[in-house]
């Protein structure tokens, strides 16, 4: 933090103290004026050195600066992640024909999924979450002949942004905390969410007995991860099972990769509004509060297991136009909170009146 008393005028005044009162040191005189841009740069010096501070340490550093600091660790931000989407058309397509949305994102053949029903595997050309596109239209760039059916069908792997600042920065002191070291959890939970695709991990040690280890996964939404994501892990870390080492997975470690099951989740409530609304009126707004508060409790799903409370989602209703109170509220028809077990995430369904 930049010391008060080290300013342009608490500099100068320090080094007119220094000489002595026989002299004349009044503004315009002469030593004023030969001290005063010395000051000033002084000034500027401690400005400088302040700023040399904050970056030093990773708790105060700027993003550039902190990746600096944490590669001596060899910790990295994870980097952006291109999407793949599935894609349907009416003729065989070549590795590396490149198509486009209407919105302009484009998108290339990888490889084909099943050419016999011309359904191809396509790579986002741009990184991070453009790319997610469950369905689209595609517009060819390269000329494909007798083409005229061209469609995204649905998502293979969700693309992902670059690792937020203060993400990246937490993990890296977390990293002190816990050191990552021969197959410990915290170096299969490293290794796991430095996949593409990967959004959340759990790691469950001698879950089936000795040198068994369960991963368990979500995607970068934090939703359920598909099959192709889980066989994408399994591979990485143990292909053959049987603890020969052959993956990622120490000499020993048998490894199984799962996803949570997921709990449909319906609200009830009674609310008291202002002003002759009701609750239709409202009902995009409540909706929406409650699919972000259950979406904001699956990003700390690998901390703990989720618990939906009552008295968290009341209060968040509480700040939409015209509610007044919140007379009721129930999780799947019942009073309380709604707790899961580790092995689950909420899905939202609905909300309805009581």
């Amino acid at each position: 933090m930049f010391q008060p008393n080290k300013k342009f005028e608490n500099i100068l005044s320090e080094m007119l103290d220094r000489v002595p009162d026989e002299f004349d040191k009044r503004e315009g005189s002469i030593i004023y004026d030969a001290l005063a841009p010395a000051a000033m740069e002084i000034e500027s010096l401690y400005y400088a050195l302040d700023i040399v501070m904050s970056e030093t340490y990773a708790v105060t550093a700027s993003r550039e600066n902190l990746i600096k600091r944490a590669k001596e660790k060899g910790i990295k931000p994870y980097p952006a992640v291109k999407s793949i989407v599935k894609g349907q058309f009416n003729v065989k397509i070549k590795n590396g024909i490149r198509f486009q949305t209407p919105s302009g994102i484009r998108f290339e053949i990888l490889k084909p999924i099943n050419e016999d029903e011309f359904l191809y595997e396509l790579l986002c050309e741009t990184p991070g979450e453009i790319g997610n596109i469950s369905s689209s239209n595609l517009i060819q760039i390269d000329f494909v002949e007798s083409l005229n059916k061209a469609e995204i069908l649905s998502i293979i792997r969700l693309g992902k942004e670059e690792e937020d600042t203060e993400l990246f920065r937490q993990r890296y002191l977390n990293s002190f905390k816990e050191l990552s070291f021969g197959g410990n959890k915290a170096e299969y939970k490293e290794k796991a969410l430095a996949i593409p695709g990967v959004g959340a991990v759990k790691i469950t040690p001698v879950w089936n007995g000795g040198g068994t280890v369960k991963i368990t996964v979500l995607d970068t939404d934090f939703n359920r991860a598909n099959d192709i994501l889980l066989q994408k892990i399994q591979e990485e870390f143990d292909p053959t099972q049987d603890g020969t080492g052959v993956g990622i997975a120490p000499i020993g470690h048998i490894v199984t990769v799962t996803t949570p099951n997921e709990l449909n989740v319906s609200v009830q409530v009674d609310i008291k509004f202002t002003n002759s609304i009701t609750f239709e009126n409202r009902k995009i707004e409540i909706e929406k509060v409650v699919r972000d508060y259950i979406n904001s409790e699956k990003r700390n799903w690998s901390e703990h297991n989720i618990i939906l409370r009552t008295v968290v989602l009341s209060s968040k209703l509480l700040n939409i136009a015209n509610v007044e109170d919140i007379i009721t509220l129930k999780f799947n028809n019942k009073n309380g909170n709604l707790i899961l077990n580790e092995n689950e995430i909420p899905k939202f369904l609905e909300v309805g009146t009581i």
